[in-house]
C-alpha cells in the first residue's frame, strides 16, 4: 500500500469514526432533554419550530396510522405519560379515552387540545353551508389544512410551551414568529398554485381536505361516508357527478385501502394519486395537494 493512499484510508477511517460520533452526542444530548407529545405529525413539525433545541418532541400516532382509528397500548401511553406536555387535536377517539389516563399516571403533565378551534371552525362550515353535507359530522378534526386554523393550532403549542418554560419566551416568541411567516407564505404559494386550476372540485377517498377545500374556494367530494365505504347508490350518485365535473384525478391517502379509489377512477377514467395529509412537512405537502388539483 503506498503512503498516499494510507494517508487517504486513515483519513476517510476518521471523518467516519468523527461523524457517527457526533450522531452519538447528539442522540445523547436530546436524551437529557426533556419531552413533549403531540398526537399527530402536522403537530410535531410546528412544535420542533417553535421549541427549537429546548425539547424533544414525539408523536402518537406513527407514519402510515390513522389517528381516527389508532390506539396506543398501556406500554406506549406510560412512556408519552412522561412527557412535559401533550397537544392534541382533541378530537380523536384514543386522545379522548386516554386523557385522563395520562393526569393519572402525571398529575404536573400539561394537557393541551384543540377542541375550541374545531368547534368554531364547525360553526363557521354551517354558517357557511346550508345544505349542511359535512364528512365529520360537526366535528372535523382536520384543522391543520387550512393556513388559518394551522396558525390557531400552532399557536395553542406555543403558549403551551411558554407556560412549561417562561424563562425561554423570547426564544419561543421568534420561533413563533418564523412559524406564523412560513405558514403565511405558504398559503400565498397555494394560492397562486390553484389560480389557474381547470376545476375547482375534487375526489378524495377519505374527507381530510374540507377546511382546506373550503379556505380556497374548492369543492370536496369524498368516497368514504361516515368512516364507512359507500354504497352501491352513493358510489353511482359520485361517480355521475365526477363525470359532470371532467375529474381526473382521485386522491388516496397511505393509510386508507385503495380499492374503491381505483372503482371510481376506472368509472370516470381517471388516475389515482396518493397524498398525505398527515404528512411532517405540512409546508411541501400542502403545496404538492395544490398542485396536484391544479394540474388535474
Amino acid at each position: 500500500m503506498s503512503f498516499h493512499l494510507y494517508i487517504r484510508i486513515t483519513t476517510m477511517l476518521a471523518v467516519g469514526l468523527f461523524a457517527i460520533a457526533c450522531k452519538q452526542q447528539v442522540k445523547g444530548d436530546e436524551a437529557l432533554l426533556p419531552t413533549l407529545s403531540v398526537s399527530i405529525e402536522p403537530q410535531r413539525y410546528f412544535a420542533e419550530k417553535i421549541a427549537g433545541n429546548k425539547f424533544v418532541v414525539q408523536t402518537l400516532v406513527p407514519a402510515g396510522s390513522s389517528p381516527e382509528s389508532f390506539d396506543p397500548t398501556p406500554a406506549e401511553m406510560v412512556t408519552f405519560s412522561k412527557s412535559k406536555a401533550f397537544f392534541a387535536i382533541g378530537m380523536f377517539p384514543f386522545e379522548q379515552r386516554w386523557s385522563k389516563n395520562l393526569t393519572d399516571t402525571n398529575p404536573d403533565i400539561l394537557l393541551s387540545d384543540c377542541q375550541s378551534i374545531v368547534a368554531q371552525a364547525a360553526l363557521h362550515s354551517q354558517c357557511n353551508h346550508a345544505d349542511g353535507e359535512h364528512a365529520h359530522g360537526d366535528h372535523d378534526p382536520h384543522i391543520w389544512n387550512s393556513p388559518t386554523l394551522a396558525l390557531q393550532m400552532a399557536e395553542k403549542i406555543y403558549r403551551g410551551i411558554v407556560q412549561i418554560d417562561p424563562d425561554n419566551e423570547p426564544y419561543y416568541t421568534a420561533n413563533f414568529g418564523a412559524v406564523q411567516r412560513e405558514i403565511v407564505t405558504t398559503d400565498s404559494l397555494v394560492k397562486a398554485t390553484l389560480k389557474h386550476a381547470r376545476t375547482r372540485t375534487f375526489i378524495i377517498y377519505h374527507p381530510a381536505l374540507a377546511y382546506f377545500a373550503e379556505y380556497y374556494g374548492l369543492q370536496q367530494m369524498a368516497i368514504e361516508h361516515n368512516g364507512k365505504n359507500p354504497s352501491p347508490t352513493q358510489m353511482a350518485s359520485l361517480i355521475q357527478r365526477a363525470k359532470s365535473e371532467n375529474i381526473r384525478t382521485v386522491f388516496i391517502q397511505p393509510e386508507f385501502d385503495k380499492k374503491n379509489a381505483e372503482i371510481v377512477a376506472r368509472e370516470i377514467n381517471a388516475n389515482v394519486l396518493q397524498i398525505n395529509p398527515l404528512a411532517y412537512e405540512w409546508s411541501a405537502e400542502m403545496i404538492k395537494i395544490a398542485r396536484a388539483i391544479a394540474e388535474r
